[in-house]
């Protein structure tokens, strides 16, 4: 499955009066992504399906590549990858 990529610019509330984002943001980007790309399959996160299954929320980990700082754009990527006989976000 090809991996779902969003992009989002740095809002001067996510970040420290140094202008860089604190950690803690991380995790609600990630959730953010998380939610967009469910929405492309049209699907919500909190959905249970016709046959009464219900999607997981698998925990996220998080590779960064440098500080963000304010008002710049960032890519947030989702990929998938298997465990078994299951998949993970």
């Amino acid at each position: 499955m090809p991996a779902f990529t969003m992009q989002r610019r740095v809002q001067f509330a996510d970040t420290d009066m140094a202008g860089i984002v604190h950690f803690s943001n991380f995790f609600r980007y990630m959730e953010e992504t998380e939610h967009a790309y469910l929405r492309t399959l049209g699907m919500l996160l909190m959905d249970v399906q016709p046959d009464g299954s219900a999607i997981s929320w698998p925990r996220s980990r998080r590779r960064a590549t440098s500080n963000l700082r304010h008002a710049t754009t960032m890519c947030s990527t989702l990929s998938w990858r298997s465990r078994g006989s299951a998949r993970s976000l």
